[in-house]
């Protein structure tokens, strides 16, 4: 009797840790997954982004509608503000539309076919708005080279005027072409800083001239407007 006891005990203990282990097994094969770690990134999405900086002394240059020598026009140093909102195409490649502005100061003699015409005063502004592509240089780092450029139109704004009583102070508009590379350095999540070059370069304008007496208009009018830049992007 004794022994037929202890059996009885021995199978109903054996009975019990199989069902445990079962319904261990079965609570593992019904419990969620793990959840992966969220995943932070910059390479994808839109963005938005300002910027500013130094642009550097260039010359206008174009024909004289009154003697057809060729004109140019001294430009000195100013500054770059701006904007872009973009989007990401893919890994490595962004578009976007860029609105910009450039001033110059104008303080220099006139040049007609190289010989001195006159001293300038005053300033002239650019607004630049440009459709760009860039495409960027993937470390698999916060550092993200980039190059590339764009296509757009120019307003030129001048407020300039010759000794003699010359003024040019109407808006033309111009076709405009950029080439531009950077580097971006991540400063946290979808934020980066930006520090770049740009080349813009105006072409084929035709600045009227006024005053009295009459300034001469300048047909064929273009230059190059070179610039060194900070900004900030935002991901979204």
């Amino acid at each position: 009797m004794k022994k037929l006891t202890l059996a009885l005990m021995g199978s109903t203990l054996a009975v019990g840790l199989a069902l445990a282990a079962g319904s261990a097994y079965a609570a593992d094969l019904m419990a969620p997954p793990p959840a992966e770690a969220a995943v932070v990134t910059t390479s994808g999405g839109g963005y938005i982004s300002v910027f500013g900086g130094y642009a550097l002394a260039t010359t206008l240059s174009g024909v004289s509608t009154q003697s057809t020598f060729n004109l140019s026009v001294p430009l000195g140093s100013g500054y770059i503000v701006g904007g872009a909102v973009g989007t990401h195409l893919g890994d490595n490649l962004r578009i976007e539309g860029e609105l910009s502005y450039v001033s110059h100061s104008a303080t220099g003699t006139i040049f007609a076919s190289g010989n001195g015409a006159g001293t300038v005063t005053g300033n002239t502004g650019t607004a630049y708005l440009l459709g760009n592509l860039w495409a960027d240089l993937n470390t698999g780092s916060g550092f993200t080279p980039y190059i590339g450029g764009g296509l757009g139109l120019a307003a030129i704004m001048p407020n300039m005027t010759i000794d003699s009583g010359g003024t040019y102070t109407t808006t033309a508009f111009a076709p405009a072409a950029q080439l531009g590379a950077g580097v971006k350095f991540s400063v946290g999540d979808n934020m980066s800083v930006d520090l770049g070059y740009r080349a813009k370069y105006v072409f084929n304008a035709t600045i009227v001239g006024g005053g009295t007496p009459v300034a001469s208009s300048i047909t064929g009018a273009s230059y190059l407007d070179q610039s060194v830049q900070i900004g900030l992007n935002f991901g979204f």
